[in-house]
């Protein structure tokens, strides 16, 4: 990734130590990152930020909503959202739930966290 274009990530986690971590991964890969600590306020960003989010990590054990459903709430909101890879991040996802989240728009779910640079720059690649 070029580190002089700033890309915009949202991650939507409630573990801050989780959190932490992945954001300074990311910025230390030369993005810009927003957190959000639920599903609510991760489909609240996501529909005010005037400039856009570029990608969404997203957890699918959230104190609010599962991932499964701030996936659909993200999906199905005006079109500068629908079209914005989101990565479900996921220890335990059975496969019946894996198909769910990309048949309802998830650019993909991972269980192992050392896959989502790799993940993330395919999938914003792939939007270019």
């Amino acid at each position: 990734m070029n580190k002089a274009t700033k890309l915009k990530v949202l991650i939507i986690e409630n573990d801050p130590d989780n959190a932490k971590q992945l954001k300074n991964d990311l910025a230390h890969d030369g993005f810009d990152v927003m957190l959000a600590g639920d599903g609510t306020a991760g489909v609240e960003i996501m529909a005010n930020t005037p400039r856009g989010i570029n990608a969404v990590l997203l957890n699918n054990v959230l104190p609010d909503m599962d991932g499964l459903d701030v996936l659909t709430a993200l999906k199905s909101a005006p079109s500068r959202v629908t079209n914005v890879p989101v990565i479900l991040l996921a220890e335990k996802l059975s496969a019946q739930q894996a198909e769910e989240a990309k048949s309802i728009g998830a650019h993909a779910c991972l269980s192992n966290r050392k896959d989502i640079l790799p993940t993330l720059n395919a999938a914003l690649n792939r939007q270019k």
